[in-house]
């Protein structure tokens, strides 16, 4: 809490969420453009703790500008309304203050709902990443990832736990055994894509 308390008061901080954040014509949400966790939540990294980096699910840092980040202390859960964990907007009908019980509740309700996201066959995660492509702008330039070797399978077991240790959300050793490859993925605070593989013999 007290980096998201000091993260709200640094220009650069703000300044960095708000670059990745759009409206698009026909919407009234603020669609996020930057990276999604696992679980397709939206990531903010607020900057470092000690020797760990700090990201906050995204959508916490506008209500923390708005009603302060010492609010979220009494608001355990922001819900999102209409299933779009990329919608940013702190406004009835797109987010608002929830419970985890209200929030689990309204998930069961629509999670059978013929054509609703809930029931999107690329999962949370694979139709988050997929909107946050489609919203970015079609200048953007970068990397699609970027990928590391190193010697071992043991020294990308190594890397997990370690990802692990620091809160640093990722993917699980994969072996790709018609590449001879094991890989490891993960992202930056940016959403670019990281990997590291290691050769199966």
């Amino acid at each position: 809490m007290s980096v998201l308390r000091a993260a709200v008061d640094k220009t650069e901080v703000v300044a960095r969420y708000q670059a990745k954040t759009r409206r698009m014509k026909g919407s009234d949400c603020l669609w996020w453009t930057g990276a999604v966790s696992a679980r397709g939540h939206c990531r903010l990294w607020l900057g470092r703790a000690g020797d760990r980096g700090v990201t906050v699910i995204a959508h916490r840092f506008p209500w923390a500008l708005e009603h302060g980040a010492a609010s979220l202390l009494d608001v355990p859960v922001l819900g999102q309304c209409y299933d779009h964990p990329l919608c940013q907007r702190i406004w009835p009908g797109h987010m608002q203050a929830s419970s985890y019980l209200e929030n689990a509740r309204e998930w069961a309700s629509r999670r059978h709902t013929i054509g609703a996201p809930l029931r999107d066959s690329r999962g949370a995660r694979g139709r988050s990443q997929s909107l946050r492509d489609l919203l970015r702008p079609a200048e953007r330039v970068g990397l699609d990832h970027v990928s590391f070797a190193v010697a071992s399978r043991a020294d990308l077991d190594d890397a997990a736990a370690k990802l692990q240790a620091r809160g640093i959300e990722h993917g699980e050793v994969k072996e790709l055994a018609s590449f001879g490859l094991a890989i490891l993925s993960f992202s930056d605070p940016d959403g670019v894509h990281l990997e590291l593989t290691a050769p199966l013999s």
